[in-house]
């Protein structure tokens, strides 16, 4: 394990040797740190099969579990204190306190310095700490470690001792469009080493909030709604309403919220993961605010805590894969992104289609993209259409891969002159009301098991879009674990895909889709 600095003086990190573009969140223990061996199984799986390699620890409990998951699936770990607590309130330290957090610290450092996921050490959060302190922590890495790269803070205060980090903690923590991640130079955009940086909210399916509060006050939005969010300018949903209702329309009922919430996670969570790897190295890595939830939660996740997987798990899955066709919400540019150390002979195609099902535009190219690299290929033509569809796929010898986006000709437009620390105020949103009128599709279905696995057959016999087709499974009552090779996909008129699944024996496939009449249920 290493780190470095690039040309323009961000931390980047090495494993073996080489460059390792970071992708991970910032993982919460349970609220009552009650220790669960199958959530902590379930939630490094989960972290493994988004394609994310790396979680952020703010403290160290619990049982060794955990990081014996993360050593056995290849999930690394920037491990250190906790933020926001009595481990950065100095000044009022008393000598007792001081001994205490060295001691803390000292022992967790020996305890966890043999597991080999473990990536960086960091001794301070939202602050630096002050020389004296440092000195001691600085002796505990070095002296009982000495192996890996450490930080000060998680910030870019610079250390009289250590000098600077290398690394940015600047935002957003709030809704910001796609365009943000792609567009900005100066605060939470795909450039250097972001140590916490998060999409916002992240309202879960209607299910889960059907579990966490009663009929009653499931809608309108209100205040249970709010006390499932954060505190202070967290405290409510008012900066992602806003933009759900002016992009989306505004819903009439939970069900609806729900159903365009998923799709505005996905369009979120992609953008900002598919910005830093279409960056690389410009940008070393980033850290979402954030992984999981301790509780029943409405913000920061990317799978709920009842370990639902909705449009956020799904679209950071789609940004993380190894050999990747994108699309550039800044300059309409469309890339390949390639995390393999391997050459690759691909055909890349890109085709518009618009809401009636029409195809509008379309470009092919053969190409031949280098191991650990990014390849651009050609703009996409903006469209007169108030919503139009881009489909992107990537073929090679054994390997496919496909890319859905709904675009507006009316643009995000961002109001960064008045960035706060949490977030980048919107002067003009897209629009993607239109999405409402796509005629209904029954989609055509069925499901074989082969050698342990399931394959379901998903048809789109119309000439419209089938747009957001979400498979789940579900235990006849609940929607339980599942992990599918895609998820939220789109089909084009007449298309037919077959998706590779893994679920529980005795599972329900519940298919939905934004504009299918109703769901379909297949009974393995």
């Amino acid at each position: 394990m290493a780190s470095y600095f690039n040309e323009a003086g961000w931390r980047g990190f090495t494993v073996n040797g080489r460059d390792v573009l970071i992708r991970g969140g910032g993982y919460a223990d349970d609220m009552l740190l009650r220790p669960s061996a199958y959530r902590d199984e379930m939630q490094v799986l989960y972290a493994k099969d988004m394609g994310l390699n790396a979680l952020r620890m703010e403290g160290v409990w619990g049982s060794d579990n955990l990081y014996d998951l993360c050593d056995e699936h290849g999930i690394l770990l920037f491990v250190g204190l906790c933020c926001c607590s009595s481990w950065e309130r100095w000044e009022s330290w008393t000598r007792e306190t001081r001994e205490n957090a060295v001691a803390n610290f000292n022992s967790s450092v020996v305890r966890l310095r043999n597991h080999p996921s473990v990536l960086c050490w960091m001794y301070g959060s939202d602050r630096c700490p002050p020389p004296e302190i440092e000195r001691e922590y600085l002796a505990i890495v070095e002296g009982q470690d000495g192996t890996r790269p450490y930080l000060s803070s998680a910030t870019e205060h610079e250390s009289p001792l250590t000098g600077k980090t290398g690394v940015k903690m600047r935002g957003p923590y709030d809704y910001v469009p796609p365009v943000y991640y792609y567009e900005d130079r100066g605060f939470g955009g795909a450039f250097g080493f972001g140590t916490e940086e998060g999409f916002g909210p992240s309202v879960p399916p209607i299910e889960s909030m059907e579990r966490m509060m009663t009929q009653e006050y499931l809608w309108p939005p209100g205040d249970v709604w709010d006390f499932h969010c954060g505190r202070g300018m967290f405290g409510n949903l008012s900066v992602y309403n806003k933009a759900l209702d002016t992009r989306y329309g505004r819903a009439e009922s939970a069900e609806e919220y729900c159903r365009k919430a998923q799709v505005m996670n996905y369009e979120s969570v992609r953008a900002q993961l598919e910005a830093w790897g279409r960056n690389r190295y410009d940008a070393t890595g980033v850290i979402l605010w954030r992984f999981n939830q301790a509780w029943p939660s409405l913000i920061w996740q990317l799978f709920d805590y009842y370990l639902v997987q909705g449009g956020a798990y799904y679209g950071a899955k789609k940004a993380c894969e190894p050999l990747h066709i994108q699309y550039s919400y800044d300059d309409d540019s469309v890339c390949i992104v390639n995390q393999y150390p391997s050459i690759f002979a691909l055909r890349a195609k890109a085709s518009i289609y618009s809401t009636e099902g029409r195809k509008l535009w379309e470009r092919e190219e053969d190409v031949m993209i280098g191991p650990d690299s990014v390849m651009s290929l050609f703009s996409v033509p903006e469209q007169n259409n108030d919503v139009y569809f881009l489909n992107l796929s990537l073929n090679g010898d054994g390997f496919s891969d496909s890319n859905f986006y709904w675009l507006s000709k009316k643009k995000d437009i961002m109001d960064y002159e008045n960035t706060t620390w949490y977030y980048t105020p919107v002067r003009g949103y897209s629009d993607f009301s239109a999405i409402d009128d796509l005629k209904s599709v029954e989609l055509e279905a069925s499901a074989e098991e082969k050698s342990g696995r399931l394959f379901v057959r998903i048809k789109n016999p119309s000439d419209t879009i089938a747009f957001f087709v979400t498979l789940r499974a579900s235990d006849g009552n609940t929607t339980v674990p599942s992990f599918w090779s895609d998820n939220c996909v789109s089909l084009l008129p007449g298309e037919e895909r077959v998706i590779e699944g893994s679920v529980m024996e005795g599972s329900e496939i519940v298919i939905e889709s934004y504009n299918c009449n109703k769901s379909r249920v297949l009974r393995l």
